[in-house]
């Protein structure tokens, strides 16, 4: 699984019992290349020795990124950041970079503060390098939040053919925190580095990501400054990366976020060891949900007994379980409101949820569990990340990855997964988003995961065609498609937002279809309300040619994906789900007609069992039934499976080109 999401999970450090790994660097030397900030020469402008696209808005010289472990006013953990950052603008659209920004944060008295700050335009005028500088505090603080600002500045005197530059460093307080260092960039990069010096006494993780290897990295034990330090927090731990000639980050289709193949570094404090009894909560997942289930400032109150709960359950007295969990989900996905879902860390007590009835995806989740656990029911919390947030890792807790929170619950021996947060979700059903792989049930006893995959989610749409030869030589056509669960939740909440009348308009426009007649009608489906089915009739005209007659069966097939048209891709194909497409289409033989020919039943796999194109063609009496049937049995392909998908999807839709011929009897 790993290898599929070109993740690699890497421990920078050991136990301190394993000191043979501490020495010298084994690693090679890197030779850095010259970049001295306040200083460019003539030469520094000629790019043209390096590998690059130059039909990009601009290029990136040089990235360094330095954070050190040492000590700020009293505290001994601050972590100080140096930031260099150098460009040559290729195009009147690189321009734009002129305008920069980094974030900083601030909790309560813990904070981050800018120590310096520069930046330089370098331009040439008459054959000489003119430079337009700075002043030390040529930015402002743009507050985004109470705990967040962004500061934001402008380079001077940018045009294209500049070289630009900045350099800035800021301390923080938060030291269990080391900001992602991204190497892949939206503009091509010819040199990033990071270096991180720490005390020896931090076990970090750093988990790189992405398609490119390293140009270098190592390891190096440095004595400390102080000695005293160095007895109380051992060592300074010395680590550095570089990549060198990397492409731009570039977009696709079918792919639901790009930023999770992007080459980069992330960081998670494992754990900290003060003293030889020290265990750090994110040791691993067991002691994680320990902590996290006893901790007052995390899941704690969700876990004891509220008197307006005990309340609530008078309300709804214990039936059969499922009937009962049902009644509770409704009930608070009804009528609590949420206001944001990227956390898993709760910022309210279940008393001020309950008198607001709002709160985040997990506040309003953990509150559908406290309930349930009031009736003794086994219900907890499920952490997990969404697809947004990259690829799971399943080893230990990594917080800068878990990001939402659902609920788990086992009745009869079945497992339910719920999310009371979403207003149009139905019992048992989760956010596509959620189905990204394994994730973490929290429970003080055992560390559980459970895969949540897309490929285990099969959406299916199914759209029937009638054609009948009317009266005034024209084909009279209805259609009813039937939409999947996702697209039907979809159609709900655009309803709500916009209007019964406006969503039937926008999908009667999408049916593509050239005709002042067409109708269009939206309507629930009879079994399932939850399940939307579009209803449309239109005609159009008979293409006749002396004694034959001419009709193509998938007039309304849906289209290839637009990512197919590409001759060669370089990242996975990700769909939303696994795919059961159905298109069947019924047609009336004309009177005074025979069929002359009509497309012929075939099967088509992709690779591997993965897919499927099966056609079946019934010729009854005075009827013709044709069936055509797209399976894709997986929601990610590895780049590998492109050429074979393109051709399976291009297989398909040349299906729209083929036709019925009818002749005169």
């Amino acid at each position: 699984m790993k290898t599929f999401y070109f993740l690699f999970i890497i421990s920078l450090f050991v136990l301190l019992s394993s000191n043979s790994l501490f020495g010298k660097n084994k690693t090679k030397e890197s030779k850095t290349p010259e970049f001295k900030y306040g200083k460019v020469e003539l030469k520094d402008f000629d790019l043209s020795k390096n590998f690059f696209d130059t039909t990009a808005d601009a290029v990136i010289i040089f990235h360094d990124g330095d954070c050190t472990m040492q000590s700020k006013d009293d505290f001994p953990f601050a972590l100080w950041y140096t930031i260099k950052k150098r460009y040559k603008i290729l195009n009147e659209a690189g321009k734009k970079l002129a305008n920069q920004s980094f974030v900083l944060e601030h909790y309560g008295q813990s904070n981050e503060k800018i120590k310096s700050f520069g930046g330089n335009t370098y331009n040439i005028e008459n054959g000489k390098i003119v430079k337009h500088s700075m002043a030390k505090n040529d930015f402002f603080y743009d507050k985004q939040s109470e705990n967040m600002d962004i500061v934001k500045f402008t380079l001077p005197k940018v045009q294209v053919g500049s070289i630009i530059e900045y350099e800035y460093t800021y301390v923080s307080d938060f030291y269990s925190s080391i900001p992602d260092w991204n190497f892949q960039q939206d503009y091509p990069i010819l040199w990033s580095s990071f270096s991180l010096n720490t005390y020896e006494i931090f076990q970090y993780l750093a988990i790189p990501q992405g398609l490119y290897k390293f140009h270098d990295k190592g390891i190096v034990r440095q004595q400390n400054a102080s000695l005293g330090f160095q007895q109380r927090y051992g060592h300074l731990m010395s680590r550095h990366w570089v990549m060198k000639d990397l492409p731009a980050t570039v977009k696709e289709d079918l792919l639901y976020n790009v930023d999770n193949y992007r080459s980069q570094l992330e960081f998670e404090l494992h754990n900290v060891h003060i003293t030889k009894d020290d265990v750090y909560y994110r040791k691993d997942w067991k002691t994680f949900n320990k902590y996290i289930i006893e901790d007052p400032s995390w899941y704690k109150p969700f876990y004891n007994s509220h008197i307006f709960m005990k309340k609530m359950t008078k309300e709804y007295p214990m039936t059969d379980t499922l009937t009962l969990v049902k009644n509770m989900f409704y009930k608070i996905r009804d009528e609590f409101e949420t206001t944001y879902s990227s956390s898993i860390l709760p910022r309210q007590l279940p008393a001020a949820i309950n008198r607001t009835k709002k709160g985040s995806a997990a506040e309003i989740n953990l509150f559908l569990i406290s309930l349930l656990r009031q009736y003794g029911l086994d219900a907890n919390p499920v952490l997990l990340n969404t697809r947004a947030n990259g690829k799971p890792i399943t080893d230990i807790p990594c917080l800068t990855r878990l990001n939402y929170l659902i609920v788990h619950i086992e009745i009869g021996g079945k497992e339910y997964y719920l999310d009371a947060s979403k207003q149009d979700m139905q019992f048992n059903h989760l956010p596509i988003y959620c189905y990204n792989g394994m994730a973490n049930i929290v429970n003080s006893e055992t560390a559980k995961q459970r895969n949540l995959s897309a490929n285990n989610i099969v959406e299916k749409n199914e759209i029937k065609v009638a054609l009948v030869l009317g009266s005034e030589d024209n084909w009279e056509a209805s259609l009813k498609e039937k939409y999947s669960y996702y697209s039907s939740m979809n159609i709900r909440k655009r309803i709500r937002k916009s209007g019964l009348k406006k969503v039937e308009e926008a999908l009667k426009k999408e049916l593509d279809i050239d005709n002042d007649e067409l109708s269009f009608e939206l309507k629930q489906n009879e079994v399932d309300t939850f399940l939307y089915e579009g209803f449309a009739k239109w005609n159009f005209e008979n293409n006749k040619a002396g004694d034959l007659m001419y009709l193509n069966p998938f007039i309304k097939l849906k289209s290839t994906p637009k990512a197919f048209k590409n001759e060669k891709r370089i990242l996975p194909v990700e769909f939303r789900s696994a795919k059961r497409n159905a298109y069947i289409v019924s047609i009336k033989t004309p009177e005074g007609y025979d069929i002359e020919s009509a497309p012929e039943a075939r099967r088509v796999k992709l690779d591997g069992d993965s897919g499927e194109i099966f056609v079946n063609v019934d010729k009854g009496a005075g009827q013709l039934d044709i069936i055509s049937f797209l399976k894709i049995n997986q929601a990610v392909y590895l780049p590998q499976a492109f050429t074979s998908l393109k051709q399976f999807f291009t297989y398909y839709n040349s299906l729209k080109d083929e036709v019925i011929v009818f002749k005169k009897k």
